[in-house]
């Protein structure tokens, strides 16, 4: 392999290596973020935060706030 396939091929697996990363954080933010969410609807005194009438809603998230921009 030469000098310039040798260096592009440490390029990429770096790249991997970092990608890998930050999708790992990602996924840790996720799970404290969801874990956050359970226990505030668990909690009768934070209001919007109970869980819908027609079901559990596990898992869902409430609906975006159309006065908040990005």
């Amino acid at each position: 392999m030469s000098d310039d396939h040798e260096q592009a091929a440490a390029a990429a697996e770096r790249e991997l290596a970092d990608m890998e990363e930050r999708s790992e954080r990602v996924g840790e933010r996720i799970d404290e973020a969801r874990k956050d969410w359970q226990a505030k609807r668990a909690d009768g005194s934070i209001p919007g935060a109970e869980p819908p009438e027609d079901g559990d809603g596990e898992g869902e998230l409430p609906p975006p706030d159309p006065t908040e921009t990005d």
